[in-house]
Formats: C-alpha cells, structure tokens, sequence
C-alpha cells in the first residue's frame, strides 16, 4: 500500500513522499482529449479477488482528482503512467470490479495498451518500461513541466538544470549553455499552461505549438 495517503474533498494522492517530483502526478485532463485514457465503470466489490481492482494495494504512486460523477486516476511508476477516467464507485474505498469502454474503435488500440499496462501494474506491481516506447517530444515535455514547477518553488536555472541533467552535466564550460536550456524548458511549459488554460475556458486557441518549435 502507498506509503502516504491523503484525502481531500476533491482529490486523493496516494504517492510516495518522494514521487511528489512528478508533475504529472498533479495534472488531469479527460478522455475526450487523450485516446490512451482508458474510461472505466467500477462496481464495488464486497471482497478482493481475482476479479477486482484495489488501487489502495498497488506499491506505486497514484492521485485522484474528483469532478463531479467521475473520478480521473494517474498511476505512476517513475517516468511511466497510466490514466483512468473513472464513473459509478470511488477508487478510495477499496475493492471494485471495473469494465472497461473500448466502443470507440478508433481508440481502440490506444485503449488496449492502457488495459495492458493496468494488467501488468495488477500482476507485477510496476509498470515495465517495455509497455512503453521511449518518446524524446513527450520527454522533453516532461522535463518542461517539472522546470516550470521548480522554477515556481524558486529554483534558479543551475539548480534546475542539476536536477534535470545532473551535477556532472554542469560545469563552468557548460553552465550557459544549460542556462539556455533550461530557459527553453521553461519557455515551452509557459506556452503549452497557456495554451491549456485557453482550452480550459473555451476561448479560441492561438494556433498549435508544433513539434519542431518544441524541439527548439
């Protein structure tokens, strides 16, 4: 079982003290915008068995955001997610039996592999990082996020960039070009919460950050 666990009226987080680096632990969006989040109905079960799910057993790191009728869950294994979007009973309150949503046969297949890694999280306790290929774009998103968190918890670029790349990546000679670096993090993860918090009030969006500008 998690080792920490906190319950709010809106969410739940059942990390690790250590896995609350993870950004993405903090972050919900809902299945409509995401094919890979795999939409679930739980049933309460009155027991644990071979049929049921028990988010509170699971030894990785997961938070649960509440919004209404629906639950949305991250599980996280280091780098490596998985999202539920949840309807019916709560995730927090023990055992449930889950049935899963792939009507949508154009995200079908997005869907399977999310069913896959929730299968081998059950069955092995971790997510094996053969169930996901390596993605440098969404990395490089990743690392944007956790500069952009740091910098909010007043980091400089140095500590930043030593957190990110490692002490032996910073040295006199590198120093300003990881300054820059981290700037273009820091750059992508203002430009991509803008373009969130558009979306999020339904305003029109500016036109799509490409993958060649966040490679930039």
């Amino acid at each position: 079982m998690p080792a920490d666990c906190r319950c709010g009226p809106t969410a739940c987080d059942f990390a690790d003290p250590g896995a609350h680096a993870d950004p993405l632990l903090g972050l919900f969006w809902p299945a409509a915008d995401d094919p890979a989040i795999l939409p679930v109905r739980a049933s309460a079960a009155p027991r644990p068995g071979p049929d049921t799910f028990d988010l509170l057993k699971l030894p990785v790191a997961a938070t649960i955001l509440r919004e209404g009728a629906r639950e949305r869950a991250v599980i996280a294994d280091g780098p490596r997610h998985l999202r539920l979007e949840t309807s019916g009973d709560s995730l927090t309150r023990g055992p449930v039996r889950l049935h899963y949503d792939l009507t949508d046969f154009h995200r079908l297949r997005a869907r399977l592999l999310t069913l896959h890694r929730l299968e081998a999280v059950v069955r092995l306790g971790r997510l094996p990082t053969g169930l996901y290929e390596r993605d440098p774009l969404a990395l490089r998103w990743m690392n944007a996020l956790a500069a952009w968190t740091m910098k909010q918890e007043g980091a400089s670029q140095i500590e930043i960039a030593i957190s990110l790349f490692g002490a032996a990546s910073v040295d006199s000679e590198s120093m300003e070009r990881m300054r820059k670096r981290v700037a273009r993090l820091l750059d992508l993860a203002t430009r991509r919460i803008a373009l969130a918090h558009r979306r999020f009030l339904g305003t029109a969006p500016e036109p799509s950050i490409s993958a060649e500008q966040d490679r930039a």
